[in-house]
């Protein structure tokens, strides 16, 4: 998934629920003490899907993995790095 980085501003948090892909943890992971990077971009037909990306950490004390996530402008996660494949 490519998103253009053309037009950028830090403005919000995202709650990102998830299971940790580094040691299984299921819970929100926590910010790192950075907004997120939200961007929007042009195209052709006049639309400007807005997009937010971030990082965050795993709220397991004794793992703190990172996350990277890149959300829609619902809050909607559309995709984590790394992503979710621990196996119990």
């Amino acid at each position: 998934m490519k998103i253009s980085l053309e037009r950028t501003q830090h403005d919000r948090t995202t709650n990102i629920a998830t299971r940790c892909p580094h040691c299984g943890h299921i819970g929100t992971f926590l910010t790192v003490g950075i907004n997120d990077i939200y961007t929007s971009e042009y195209r052709n037909n006049g639309n400007h899907p807005v997009f937010f990306l971030g990082i965050r950490k795993c709220p397991n004390q004794k793992c703190y993995g990172h996350l990277f996530f890149i959300a829609d402008n619902n809050k909607t996660v559309l995709l984590t790095s790394p992503t979710e494949n621990y196996t119990i």
